[in-house]
């Protein structure tokens, strides 16, 4: 789970640290930064995102994680009967193990093909609530540049717009 949201937090670098622009003239460094993985985590919007990731992923995780409980059963039976089995049904037993690891393989593949497509989603309507409560933010303060926090190495407290972000768009929920 942790993992998700920093694969969200991450991707939301790239599309939201282009910046919200202001047409007002900057405050005195124009420049503010948001904590996205913190948003993520205390807004609705994130909560009901990551949610609605779980929900949808839920029937593929259990097929895969069943899949891989009879791979492990089907390769544990075969190494405790490989003795007492003859050369044909011993090749015959391997081909068979071999072929459901290679559709245990397949599978997997594709589940991470379809979590990260979701993870997208996800993060294509919770970028776009929260790139529209950064923008009035930093419109209403001045500020010409809106940036991930996880960007920077260093910064100071006085530019971090988190909270305000957070507040707006628990608002806007």
């Amino acid at each position: 789970m942790k993992k998700m949201i920093k694969n969200l937090a991450l991707a939301a670098v790239f599309c939201f640290s282009t910046a919200a622009f202001a047409s007002a003239p900057p405050s005195s460094n124009g420049i503010a930064i948001v904590n996205v993985t913190q948003v993520f985590q205390q807004v609705p919007q994130g909560q009901a995102a990551f949610k609605k990731f779980q929900d949808n992923m839920a029937p593929q995780t259990k097929n895969l994680q069943d899949q891989q409980a009879a791979l492990s059963k089907a390769a544990a039976d075969f190494q405790s009967n490989q003795a007492k089995l003859n050369s044909t049904d011993l090749a015959a037993q391997q081909k068979k193990l071999q072929e459901q690891q290679q559709a245990f393989q397949k599978n997997a593949i594709a589940y991470q093909n379809a979590a990260k497509q979701q993870e997208q989603q996800v993060l294509t309507a919770f970028s776009t609530s929260m790139k529209t409560a950064a923008t009035q933010i930093a419109k209403s303060n001045n500020y010409h540049v809106v940036l991930n926090s996880q960007s920077s190495i260093y910064n100071d407290d006085a530019i971090d717009i988190t909270q305000q972000v957070i507040q707006s768009m628990k608002k806007s929920k």
